[in-house]
């Protein structure tokens, strides 16, 4: 089978992750002024919760999945059988989460907008991206989701126009995951062949799904923590509402900078299967690389705007959220190695109970830090202890592989990227003052810091750099 692009394949991924997220982001400056950071503060809350019972209908069969498949790329029968196996496997896990919901929400005061949050649980049952990840046919899943896309944002602007329409909002985002899913499977009967109902066996991959449910519970649940002990515990939707849009932003300049870890799991996992350490070591040296040249001017840029984005971006009534993005941007780097050490390799080395490990401190660290410090600082506490669980989360990672890959040697290829980000960020904060707040200057700024870190970097003579130049020019040619 012909190796798919790698830089193809990130460009394919990046689109449909940040797609994934841009809707939110294009729409946030809108919704914020029309719902209130009370009603985007329901929003969050309930889809928080509403992600606990998504993670039971997904059971870790995500990652698993995506990882069997790209083991089996060139064997018809085998990934056949296994994508069947996984559905039927997430049909029942689903049936089980969706009655368990229904219980739960059975006396809630939000149970009508959780009947709504419901949907995303049926999504899962319909979603066979990890099929095409698999496979590294990232085109598939990027260009079939652009058009539902669109048709949400233009659904919000044209039908979220009041406060009241709060169930609408929460809506729009709920079907348009789920019909993006079942978009999905009209192009997958190409990669199938058929197979006998005998072969099928659903839960033989049980154990394996398990093993890979454990980290991906605490990850997915260390991401909501926070927001669920937010409401519970503050009992004020304003202060979920500050910290939901600054972990918006967060996660949207994220998921640019760990989106080249989807695309690196299958073809790791192929270059496990055929034994070849030296091209092990070269992909995930590279990928460490990626993350500090893409996450270091992320984090500066960030805290150098955030006091002039957050009112022009939300509007009036957010500005605890410039204090929390501040906060929140030093996850950039801390995840996006995380995302290198614990999705990149221990999830295609097979070595789940290293990755179960260090997400299971941190979880620990999230819970205690949480409960000391949410009723102290509120959302400013929720940030510092979702900081404090990560850094738990990468520095054990980083002390399990410090054997199979040197720690020195990863931080000193921040060296470039950190001298440039620094005179960025300098540049931008003397500059701060004298930007007028707007679009323009937003531009102005990102544009500015964007070219400062860039000349950097030439004159530093970095390797990345050069490489994009070398494509680039192949690219003009």
């Amino acid at each position: 089978m012909e190796k798919k692009s790698i830089k193809k394949n990130y460009i394919y991924n990046l689109c449909y992750q940040i797609l994934t997220l841009i809707t939110p982001l294009i729409t946030t400056p809108y919704v914020s002024r029309i719902l209130g950071a009370d009603g985007v503060g329901i929003s969050s809350y309930t889809n928080a919760v509403t992600t606990y019972f998504i993670l039971i209908a997904a059971l870790g069969t995500t990652d698993y999945a995506q990882r069997e498949i790209a083991y089996r790329q060139e064997y018809s029968k085998e990934r056949t059988k296994v994508f069947w196996e996984i559905v039927l496997l997430r049909c029942i896990t689903g049936l089980v989460s969706i009655i368990l919901f229904a219980f739960f929400i059975f006396s809630s005061e939000y149970r009508v907008i959780f009947l709504i949050q419901a949907v995303n649980i049926f999504a899962v049952i319909f979603d066979i991206s990890w099929f095409f990840q698999g496979m590294e046919e990232f085109a598939v899943t990027s260009i079939r989701n652009i058009a539902v896309k669109i048709l949400n944002i233009l659904f919000i602007f044209v039908f979220v126009r009041e406060k009241n329409d709060l169930m609408l909002y929460i809506a729009s985002i709920a079907f348009s995951t789920l019909i993006g899913n079942i978009l999905l499977w009209g192009k997958i009967s190409k990669y199938l062949i058929p197979v006998s109902i005998k072969d099928i066996h659903p839960f033989s991959n049980l154990i394996g799904v398990i093993q890979l449910f454990i980290p991906t519970i605490a990850i997915q649940v260390s991401a909501v923590l926070d927001k669920t002990m937010l409401g519970l515990i503050s009992e004020a939707a304003f202060e979920n509402g500050y910290y939901e849009q600054a972990d918006r932003i967060e996660k949207i300049c994220l998921t640019i900078v760990s989106s080249l870890g989807i695309v690196m799991i299958p073809r790791i996992a192929n270059v496990i299967a055929n034994k070849n350490d030296e091209r092990l070591k070269y992909y995930i040296y590279r990928a460490y690389r990626f993350i500090w040249m893409m996450s270091l001017p992320m984090m500066f840029g960030l805290i150098s705007i955030a006091d002039l984005f957050v009112p022009w971006f939300f509007g009036p009534g957010y500005e605890k959220t410039a204090v929390l993005l501040k906060l929140l941007s030093i996850l950039l780097c801390v995840v996006g190695l995380s995302s290198v050490t614990g999705v990149q390799y221990f999830v295609p080395a097979g070595k789940q109970n290293l990755y179960t490990r260090s997400v299971i401190y941190g979880l620990i660290v999230n819970i205690i830090m949480n409960a000391i410090l949410i009723p102290q600082f509120f959302s400013i506490g929720a940030a510092i202890a979702t900081i404090i669980s990560e850094i738990v989360v990468t520095g054990s990672q980083f002390y399990m592989v410090r054997k199979d890959f040197s720690i020195k040697n990863i931080f000193k290829l921040s060296s470039n990227y950190l001298i440039s980000s620094f005179v960025m960020f300098a540049v931008l904060i003397l500059l701060n003052h004298y930007i007028v707040n707007g679009w323009q200057g937003m531009i102005a700024m990102t544009v500015l810091g964007a070219f400062i870190y860039v000349i950097i970097l030439i004159i530093l003579k970095d390797e990345m750099i050069k490489e994009i130049e070398v494509i680039l020019k192949r690219a003009a040619r």
